[in-house]
């Protein structure tokens, strides 16, 4: 069941468009909100779930891409992993959790969503756009659109591959 909906009855929730995510990231860095904004892109980047953020370590952002040890291994793309590891030498943390409050603690999700909405006047996104579920949603649809381009892509190239078979060795064709 749907957030305000009855049983069985599905309410839309906003969705986050492309160009709406380009604009919190610039909001963040414009904040000073460098921790944000990572959360931010890799959220919609590799689609990780706030557990999996919230165990994320700087080991396993070096160790080629992958979150080893979660249940989903994300990839992180090779910009992004050098864009951490930055971070992480900024704040100097050499190992464990890459993402932790002042006190050194968990992000709480509550903290997190407010943190992502407050970006929202800034960035001119409806604030209920602005939350990690949002982003996480962005990131499977880009990966459906791009999925959905490969896969017609392939059928163009089957079909013009077939037409040249077809004009080399067809059967209406006079072999030499």
């Amino acid at each position: 069941m749907e957030a305000g909906g009855k049983a069985g009855e599905k309410t839309s929730r906003p969705e986050l468009t492309r160009d709406e995510y380009i604009r919190l990231l610039p909001a963040a860095k414009v904040q000073g909100k460098e921790r944000l904004y990572f959360i931010i892109k890799l959220f919609a980047c590799t689609g990780i779930k706030l557990p999996q953020l919230q165990r994320l370590t700087i080991e396993q952002v070096r160790s080629a891409g992958r979150n080893a040890g979660t249940s989903s291994a994300e990839y992180i793309p090779k910009i992004l992993r050098m864009e951490l590891i930055e971070y992480a030498e900024r704040r100097e943390i050499a190992s464990g959790r890459l993402f932790r409050t002042r006190s050194g603690s968990e992000m709480d999700r509550s903290n997190l969503c407010h943190e992502i909405q407050d970006l929202a006047e800034a960035a001119h996104v409806d604030a209920e756009k602005c939350n990690p579920r949002a982003l996480i949603y962005l990131y499977r649809n880009t990966q459906k659109d791009i999925q959905d381009s490969l896969r017609d892509q392939v059928i163009r190239v089957n079909e013009k591959m077939l037409e040249k078979e077809q004009e080399m060795i067809g059967w209406g064709r006079n072999l030499p």
